[in-house]
């Protein structure tokens, strides 16, 4: 008995060696060709590719009832609930594509292409006879021969999953077939990142056995190992920032850059850039692979022809091309094209290269806008290091539109000249496509700005007030959902509004913190127009309004502002309480308390002098207090504080 018993055993072993390899179960992993990131204010960012391996199974005999390979439904999910945004191209067909045994250029073939026409009443579907040309067992789908297609668009099934469905013949032992799902968008604006964070981007994947029953084709699922790869890491894309130049305030009275404002006097002036820096080194993407001009020898006004953008041996995945295009064939007519669900011209392919956008607003009424038309991105760790360039463009108030060039306006100043910015209801945007850019590098783009205005005081322009700015990635957009129309790439805005430029108006305020007329004193006062002076300044003039805080003899109120008359440069406004003085300025008996002079010219300065009436026994005198100081933060106005 014992015997028989060592005996049963080793027969067992040989018969589990004996089992043919086809015999083995099918088993398969999928894996993410890459986890790029991506910025979080993308709403049609590209996601690394899913590659799923598989090996085993029993490939389809000659000798099978079925006419058709089996056939597997594949749908993928995004682990955090955001929508995939892969551009719709025949509803409910997106750019998305799955691919089978990884073909090379010239051998990728669509499902419904004339080399391999889709199931009648199914689209987007095709079987694969297994009479059709095929060696088995196991024949790889990259050799395209003719009625064997291995690319599959994806269709758009919920906001946030995309179907296909396929043929799959189990590899047996003798090779492994792999499964490419690419041209993957998401919304990553919807996670809400926080600046200085990231959030990781999962795709779920799940299979069930097709249920077409076309041509007696037998199910099939896919037991996926490792079924949530992490796609992608989504952070904060960009800093935003207002660089003064020569100046962010101005005054009302002194023209600037008038040569573009019809006043000759000025000469033309940088006072501000707009800086937009990457926070990663893939933030900034060109259009496709192909460069406008060169590195060295940049075409800043024409947006390069697109190129092919397919093989899979030379990337890791379509998001590494590292573009704003995925995966896209640009003329394989013969092989790819299909006239009703994926136009080989538009799969994959952005409506433009990354966009940076300035929206300007509170512009003051008076004011002209001028900005750079070209731009040039440096590494920000070798600045003299130029790594790309940028083109101003006309798009419209969002920063879409095909790529049209904007021409300048004026040669001067910027390297390629300078655009005025067209204003309505005091508001604007200016937006720069980038055209080349280095992945390898974190970059960063200065964009000249020029305030022009002609002093006129007369009709206050300009205007006073605090313009802002905006600066962000473009297009912007509300569309948070795959489409067939909205641009690609497009962006939800997440910038804070910065200090553009201040008008200040021209004026001086004085204080003169103790003044009285009472128990047998008197005080005299003066306020000088120092515009006129040795150093070339231009001269100002302008009345000044006296305000009085206090009372006067016996509790009564203070005396009522007055106004005086204009007082040219180099002159002075003299008066005492007790019987006023000149321009018009009248008595106020009685007065006791301070005294606040806003002067509407700058340069102004004061005295006062305290006596008992001829200086005979007291007398004092003191330099009145300029409010303005150097940034105006009290009056909103910049004078000059001058020391003691």
């Amino acid at each position: 008995m014992l015997d028989f018993r060592k005996w049963f055993l080793a027969l067992a072993v040989v018969a589990l060696i004996a089992i043919p390899a086809s015999a083995q179960p099918l088993s398969c992993f999928a894996q993410a060709t890459g986890t790029p990131s991506i910025r979080a204010d993308g709403i049609t960012e590209l996601v690394g590719d899913i590659l799923i391996k598989c090996d085993g199974g029993t490939p389809t005999a000659v000798t099978s009832p079925a006419t058709y390979v089996p056939e597997v439904n594949i749908q993928i999910f995004t682990t955090n609930n955001i929508n995939i945004t892969s551009k719709i191209i025949s509803s409910p067909f997106s750019e998305s594509l799955l691919f089978i045994d990884e073909p090379v250029p010239g051998n990728q073939v669509l499902c419904g292409s004339a080399r391999a026409p889709q199931f009648t009443g199914f689209p987007g579907e095709c079987g694969i006879l297994k009479t059709a040309g095929m060696v088995f067992p196991g024949t790889p789908y990259d050799n395209a021969t003719s009625g064997r297609p291995n690319a599959y668009q994806g269709r758009q099934m919920t906001p946030n999953s995309l179907l296909w469905v396929i043929p799959f013949d189990p590899p047996g032992t003798t090779s492994s077939r792999y499964i490419r799902i690419t041209n993957v968008r998401v919304n990553a604006s919807q996670l809400n990142v926080p600046a200085g964070a990231q959030a990781a981007v999962g795709l779920f994947i799940s299979t069930s056995p097709s249920g077409l029953g076309i041509g007696n084709i037998l199910p099939i699922s896919l037991p996926i190992t490792n079924p949530a790869p992490t796609v992608a890491f989504a952070q904060q894309s960009m800093s935003f920032s207002v660089r003064e130049i020569t100046s962010l305030t101005f005054l009302q009275c002194v023209s600037a850059n008038g040569g573009f404002a019809g006043d000759g006097t000025s000469a033309v002036t940088q006072q501000i850039a707009l800086r937009y820096q990457e926070l990663f080194q893939t933030a900034f993407k060109r259009r496709t692979l192909a460069l406008a001009g060169t590195l060295g020898t940049p075409d800043y006004d024409t947006s390069p022809t697109p190129v092919d953008q397919n093989d899979f041996r030379t990337v890791a995945s379509a998001a590494s091309y590292n573009t704003e295009t995925g995966f896209y064939i640009h003329n394989d007519l013969n092989a790819w094209f299909v006239s009703t669900y994926m136009p080989a011209q538009t799969t994959g392919l952005a409506n433009s290269g990354t966009r940076l956008i300035a929206r300007f607003n509170n512009m003051p009424n008076g004011v002209q806008l001028w900005v750079g038309v070209r731009g040039i991105l440096v590494n920000t760790l070798a600045t003299t290091q130029q790594t790309g360039n940028a083109r101003l463009v006309t798009t419209d108030p969002n920063g879409a539109g095909p790529f049209s060039a904007t021409p300048a306006g004026a040669t001067v100043g910027a390297a390629g000249g300078i655009a005025q910015v067209s204003l309505v209801g005091n508001a604007g945007t200016a937006v720069w496509e980038i055209l080349n850019t280095d992945s390898a590098a974190t970059e960063r783009v200065d964009f000249p700005v020029y305030i022009a205005y002609k002093a006129n005081t007369t009709n206050n322009l300009p205007a006073l007030g605090v313009a802002t700015v905006n600066g962000s990635l473009a297009p912007l957009s509300n569309v948070m959902v795959a489409s067939a129309t909205a641009p690609v790439p497009r962006f939800v805005d997440l910038s804070t509004a910065a200090n553009l430029a201040k008008i200040n108006s021209c004026q001086t305020n004085l204080l003169y913190p103790y003044v009285t007329n009472r128990f047998g004193f008197d005080t005299g006062l003066v306020i000088s127009n120092t515009t006129l002076d040795p150093f070339g300044t231009a001269t100002q003039a302008g009345a000044c309004k006296i305000y009085f805080y206090g009372d006067t003899l016996g509790g009564g109120a203070a005396p009522a502002t007055q106004t005086t008359t204009t007082v040219p440069a180099g002159t002075q406004v003299v008066w005492a309480l007790s019987v006023g003085g000149t321009n018009n300025v009248v008595a106020t008996p009685g007065f006791q308390g301070y005294i606040i002079a806003s002067c509407a010219f700058q340069m102004a300065h004061g005295f006062a002098f305290i006596d008992d009436v001829a200086a005979a026994k007291l007398a004092m005198g003191y330099l009145a207090l300029v409010m303005d100081g150097s940034f105006g933060f009290r009056t909103g106005s910049l004078s000059e504080p001058l020391g003691m």
